[in-house]
């Protein structure tokens, strides 16, 4: 229940401030991902865009373990990242 209240306290900042964004997976609902990393862990959240509209399809932390986490995400196409303190084009 904790990870719940997090993100529904959070999700504002997690679609607004990313630190990736991602592809989401062919035949998947929701259409871009994205990654977060904050004090209390990395969260991962998927959208779909429909007529003007986002929608959160789901929300949920990623595993501790760093390679677990970076094993997860080589399977989406990453799109954007922030590099340093600047945002990449």
């Amino acid at each position: 229940m904790r990870d719940f209240d997090f993100i529904i306290l959070n999700i504002e900042s997690f679609i607004l401030n990313p630190t990736r964004i991602y592809k989401d997976k062919e035949g998947k609902t929701g259409s871009i991902c994205l990654y977060k990393e904050t004090k209390k862990g990395a969260y991962f959240s998927i959208l779909e865009t429909t007529n003007n509209s986002v929608y959160v399809v789901s929300s949920y932390r990623l595993s501790v373990v760093e390679k677990k986490r970076k094993n997860y995400l080589g399977g989406y196409k990453l799109i954007w990242s922030w590099k340093g303190d600047l945002p990449s084009s």
